[in-house]
C-alpha cells in the first residue's frame, strides 16, 4: 500500500485577519491589493473570505474575539503530520499557550514573547 504525502505539511495553510472593523479592513486591502470579499455563510457570526483574482480564497476576515485586549492581528494556520505530536512537542520546547477547541482539529499557539493573556 502507498501511502500519500502531503506537500502542504509544514506550510501555511489559511490566515485570518481579526479586526476591530471589518469594513474598514476590506476597505483596505482591496484598495491595496485587490482582494474582493464575501460573507462566508454558516457561521454564527460574521466571517467574511478575502479573494484574489480568479476568486481564489486567500484569508479570513472577522471581527477580535470580545476581551481580546489587543491591536488587530493576522493568525496563520500551518498544516502538521500529526496534530497531538505537535501539540505535546510544542508544550514541551516552547511552554507556548495552547488552546483546542472540542470539535475542531486545530491548535491555537501563541508566540510566548507577542502574546500576552489578561
Amino acid at each position: 500500500m502507498t501511502t500519500a504525502v502531503s506537500t502542504m505539511l509544514g506550510r501555511p495553510v489559511w490566515y485570518e485577519l481579526m479586526t476591530t472593523d471589518m469594513a474598514a479592513a476590506e476597505t483596505f486591502y482591496k484598495n491595496v491589493i485587490g482582494w474582493t470579499s464575501a460573507p462566508f455563510r454558516g457561521t454564527p457570526d460574521p466571517y467574511n473570505v478575502f479573494k484574489r483574482s480568479g476568486d481564489v480564497q486567500v484569508a479570513g476576515l472577522m471581527h477580535r474575539p470580545q476581551g481580546m485586549n489587543m491591536p488587530p492581528f493576522w493568525s496563520m494556520y500551518i498544516a502538521v503530520p500529526k496534530l497531538e505530536e505537535t501539540a505535546a512537542q510544542t508544550r514541551m520546547k516552547t511552554m507556548s499557550k495552547i488552546h483546542r477547541p472540542r470539535s475542531l482539529t486545530f491548535l491555537s499557539v501563541h508566540d510566548p514573547t507577542q502574546y500576552q493573556s489578561k
